[in-house]
């Protein structure tokens, strides 16, 4: 079943030279953590706060509201015991290649279609994995988690940071602010959402990749929950499924980056990369045909991502401060005495913080040099359109985000440059507004609907 209605917000939520801009009022990626937790405790979902999902995102039953009318958010929500949440990384909605029957282009997604339901869903702003990370463990939208991008300028340390690798920006390796003296605690909020999970009697278990799993993240972030260091995507789901049935109640967060990766390696259009989204669905279909029997009763599998990407020419890409070096002189400077200069994302998303009074004279000339390219919004102008999420913000937001954001148009880059520390280097990317990067599908399944699973016959708890 396609969720018809997910999809016409998504596409009304398009604005500009090919933006789209944040649901967080409906179907957005920052309301998946409490989706989940309804799933599987709707009592404490009610002490969390946290923001849901129209039920009929999961395949409940209940009519779609007409166009115009308030969205339903009270409509019974299908019981689970289990949740197998499934977090594609880089798989954004134009890759689903729905075909004028609403079918989708990769045939291993077929139980989806036929047996579950298929959603739109925005990303939250910025569209990178840091931000969704962070708000899959917490709960929180960036504007109140305050982590912001790959590189952000973070006020307690006075510096732009690599907040993943506990690094200054653009310095090489792991680590540089644990010698400095800082943790992972000074930089991520408590993983409140996990610890929920906990405290409702639901066993939550992490798996993510062994080349960066455990780490410092993980520890602050994820520590009520059974961290998994995985292998492979296919030694991943084997590892799940040794899981399956330990617990009476069970939250199951599986983390794939092989498709992003290779996204930003070959571009995002690349059939060869796309071979490798393909391959995921592969082992997701595989794996439920080899657990079939397996699957304790009530499991659900819900696959989403935290983004898509664009294509972008790294040859080809505009860097300001050769554009305009007079530019450095404007920005503020950090408690090294420096520029703050390198916050963004690579090419999509570039934040600068301006000394007082310099503003609007750059904001004038950045639009007049970018035209065409890039849109340059004021941190004012990102509040009007959403952008960061509900209130109430972190008071230090905007030295967080940027007094300016640069925002690249598809296909183009607009970055910093400094040797051996900033460059557009990928042929992939994402963090910026477009569709293609803010668009993200939702799928989700009940084990129990199939026919495979004893002539089809649902089984375990009632709706809640």
């Amino acid at each position: 079943m396609v969720h018809k209605e997910s999809f016409d917000a998504v596409a009304a939520a398009r604005f500009g030279p090919g933006f789209t801009r944040p649901l967080y009022d409906s179907y957005c990626f920052s309301r998946l953590p409490g989706s989940l937790l309804r799933l599987l405790a709707p009592e404490q979902l009610d002490q969390t706060g946290l923001p849901y999902l129209p039920a009929t995102c999961f395949g409940a039953v209940g009519s779609e509201n007409p166009p115009g009318q308030q969205i339903q958010f009270d409509q019974t929500y299908p019981a689970a015991d289990h949740v197998i949440f499934i977090w594609m990384d880089g798989f954004g909605l134009d890759k689903l290649r729905l075909d004028e029957h609403s079918s989708p282009g990769f045939p291993h997604m077929q139980r989806f279609s036929e047996h579950g339901s298929i959603a739109a869903l925005t990303s939250q702003f910025p569209s990178t994995t840091v931000v969704h990370s962070v708000t899959m463990a917490s709960g929180l939208p960036p504007g109140q988690a305050g982590v912001m991008e790959w590189f952000y300028h973070e006020p307690q340390i006075g510096r732009v940071i690599a907040p993943f690798l506990l690094n200054y920006a653009g310095d090489k390796g792991y680590g540089n602010l644990l010698q400095d003296g800082y943790t992972a605690a000074d930089i991520f909020p408590e993983g409140t959402y996990i610890n929920a999970l906990h405290n409702a009697g639901i066993a939550p278990y992490v798996y993510s990749s062994c080349a960066f799993t455990p780490s410092d993240f993980s520890r602050r972030m994820h520590s009520a929950a059974t961290v998994v260091p995985t292998h492979s995507p296919a030694t991943a789901f084997a590892q799940l499924a040794e899981n399956l049935g330990r617990d009476r109640k069970s939250w199951h967060f599986l983390y794939l980056d092989s498709y992003d990766s290779l996204e930003h390696k070959l571009g995002a259009s690349s059939p060869l990369a796309l071979a490798e989204a393909e391959n995921l669905f592969c082992l997701i279909n595989t794996f439920i045909t080899q657990n079939i029997d397996k699957f304790p009763p009530a499991t659900r599998i819900v696959v989403s991502a935290d983004h898509g990407q664009v294509d972008q020419s790294p040859p080809e890409a505009v860097y300001l401060n050769r554009l305009w070096p007079e530019l450095t002189g404007l920005l503020q400077s950090g408690r090294n005495g420096k520029a703050l200069t390198g916050a963004g994302g690579s090419g999509r998303s570039l934040m600068l913080n301006l000394q007082s009074g310099q503003q609007e004279a750059a904001l004038l000339h950045l639009r007049e040099l970018l035209a065409g390219k890039a849109e340059v919004f004021t941190h004012e102008q990102l509040l009007e359109l959403g952008a960061y999420g509900p209130g109430p913000h972190r008071s230090d937001l905007r030295e967080r985000a940027g007094h300016l954001v640069v925002l690249a148009h598809k296909s183009y880059a607009v970055g910093w440059l400094e040797s051996d520390r900033f460059s557009v280097h990928h042929k992939g990317n994402h963090g910026g507004m477009t569709s293609a990067e803010m668009e993200i599908p939702l799928l989700s399944l009940a084990v129990d609907d199939l026919p495979e699973r004893r002539g089809g016959q649902l089984r375990g708890t009632s709706p809640r």
